[in-house]
């Protein structure tokens, strides 16, 4: 199980990380866990839970009032809700985007030893980077 963020297949220690598990365990297989579910998990319930407690405090102060104003009311935290979810839902679209379009060339690496050494290496196991850009 991999623990996936935008960047993770722009660095290339992690793309030989999934090299390795992959020649190591030919028939494993790669799950990738990406860090938007929890987060937004976690934003659904906090919203959720601000609504409802909005709703009951409007309800509250709106003694008399008809009960559009706390609907109302209570819906204002939902705009925000609705910000973060769209903005994790880009973020699984950049995942997609990400395997779509994956480059072995294009991965970053700050040592032109550990480039050359992680080349070597996949081109061993996979025959060269682009049959394993291929693979991927």
């Amino acid at each position: 199980r991999v623990l996936w963020s935008p960047p993770y297949l722009s660095r290339l220690w992690c793309i030989f990380e999934l090299a390795a598990f992959r020649k190591a365990n030919p028939t494993g297989q790669v799950v990738l866990a990406p860090l938007y579910v929890e987060t937004m998990i976690g934003i659904v319930l906090i919203g959720l839970t601000i609504i409802m407690v909005t709703f009951m405090f409007a309800q509250i102060l709106a003694w008399g009032a008809m009960g559009y104003i706390s609907i109302a009311i209570s819906t204002c935290p939902a705009l925000p809700l609705i910000h973060y979810i769209r903005r994790i839902l880009r973020e699984k679209r950049r995942l997609v985007d990400a395997l779509a379009s994956f480059d072995l060339h294009e991965a970053g690496c700050s040592s032109d030893f550990d480039r050359e050494f992680i080349y070597s290496r996949i081109s061993l196991w996979y025959g060269s980077p682009e049959a394993f850009t291929d693979y991927v």
